[in-house]
């Protein structure tokens, strides 16, 4: 079963989604704002992906993203600093924020509004990538 944690301060959005995906045989967690869900990830690093949203209140899914590049850095409990893909999903469009997630390691983003089957898609491929062995290495 695969690990989910959801960040997305539209509760009735992130039901839906919760909703599909736990249809589906995902185990979802969700976390309506990205301050709680940092504290969250620094007692429980056991997810497969996070779906982070951008345009919340509090902080922003950009400055969330740059904050668990850095401050988990060293924290990851299996040594290999934040390792958990994450694909971000934005209302917003623009060739800047293409840019910002290239350069975050971000596994993929999606254009809200989106279908659940096209997140499932992605969240597998995701997750089929970041465990397959990294070129140089066996």
């Amino acid at each position: 079963m695969r690990k989910v944690l959801l960040i997305d301060d539209d509760q009735d959005y992130a039901s839906l989604i919760r909703m599909r995906l736990e249809e589906k045989g995902y185990h979802i967690e969700y976390q309506s704002n990205p301050v709680d869900a940092i504290k969250h990830l620094e007692k429980n690093f056991d997810f497969d992906v996070i779906i982070l949203d951008v345009q919340m209140p509090e902080r922003n899914g950009l400055s969330t993203l740059a904050h668990l590049r850095g401050h988990f850095k060293m924290k990851n409990p299996k040594g290999k600093g934040f390792d958990i893909p994450i694909i971000v999903a934005t209302g917003l469009q623009s060739e800047k924020l293409r840019d910002i997630f290239e350069s975050q390691a971000v596994a993929d983003y999606l254009q809200k509004p989106f279908d659940s089957n096209v997140l499932i898609e992605k969240i597998e491929k995701v997750v089929a990538d970041y465990h397959q062995p990294k070129k140089g290495t066996s």
